[in-house]
Parts: structure tokens; sequence; C-alpha cells
């Protein structure tokens, strides 16, 4: 593997694992359905939901890996595709 900015071959690949919670909908539905369902929801349904939710371990999560090379010689950093 060679650096694209010395030309240097003296290059380390790095794995990235990345953790975000996974969205349940976008902006649009929170604006006009989200913000009354939710609360009607809760009201309702919410006290046992929260329970059984702890009881699994926790919201919904993605991981992602990235790999990243790393030019020992002048520092560039890029994504391995």
């Amino acid at each position: 593997m060679i650096c694209p900015k010395c030309g240097s071959t003296d290059v380390n690949v790095s794995v990235i694992n990345e953790v975000f919670e996974k969205p349940e909908h976008g902006c649009l539905w929170w604006l006009f359905i989200g913000w009354w369902w939710r609360l009607l929801w809760f009201i309702f349904f919410g006290w046992w939901y929260l329970l059984w939710r702890a009881l699994r371990g926790g919201p919904k999560t993605v991981n992602k890996q990235k790999e990243i090379c790393v030019c020992q010689r002048c520092g560039h950093r890029w994504e391995m595709k």
C-alpha cells in the first residue's frame, strides 16, 4: 500500500468500530405525528415498556467498522475502500 500524499510504503491499517443508536423515525414524522403519539403511548404503555427495555438490555445500537490507513512517514490518514 502506498501513501497518496508522500508515496511511502510504510502504512499501517487500523480498524475503528463506531457504535451509535439506531434512529426510529425521521424529523417529519416527529413534527406531525410523533410528539402527540409518544405522549399518549407513554401515558398508557410507557411504564411497562421502560421496565421491559431495562430488562432486555437498553436501546438498539448499530456497529459499523471502518478501516483507516495511516502513513507512518507523513501522518496522512485516509479511509480504505
